[in-house]
């Protein structure tokens, strides 16, 4: 938890913003989470850029590994990137779903490779609905 947060109001945001996304009710953002704080404490520099890259990522699209790791300015650390992504303790504030393959292929997920393919299809039918 951020210093300085009372962890109430943080867990009734947090709690209200997923109610929000699987009840198909977009924020300001769209599909995102921005509002909601993320504790970088302890994290690297690569690490905490890896984690704003994941962030960075539209609701309803993708990005590959090494796009992450080029971004965060370490070209050849795309492992570097899976080991981040595959620690991520709040998947849906900083959205690891959306990174896959560098061919586009959906890789490993934390929480099941069909609850990846559940959220991106989800975004990406709300992602349609805002385009409209």
């Amino acid at each position: 938890m951020p210093r300085g947060l009372d962890p109430e109001v943080v867990v009734a945001r947090c709690r209200d913003a997923v109610e929000s996304f699987f009840a198909c009710r977009l924020d300001r953002h769209g599909l995102s989470f921005h509002d909601l704080p993320v504790d970088t404490r302890g994290m690297s520099r690569f690490g905490v850029l890896v984690s704003q890259g994941m962030r960075a990522i539209p609701g309803g699209s993708v990005t590959s590994y090494s796009a992450l790791a080029r971004a965060a300015g370490n070209p050849r650390a795309p492992r570097g990137v899976g080991a981040l992504v595959g620690a991520n303790p709040v998947g849906l504030v900083v959205p690891c779903h959306r990174v896959v393959g560098i061919t586009g292929k959906l890789t490993g997920y934390g929480g099941s490779l069909p609850l990846k393919v559940a959220l991106l299809a989800l975004e990406q039918r709300m992602a349609s609905a805002v385009d409209a």
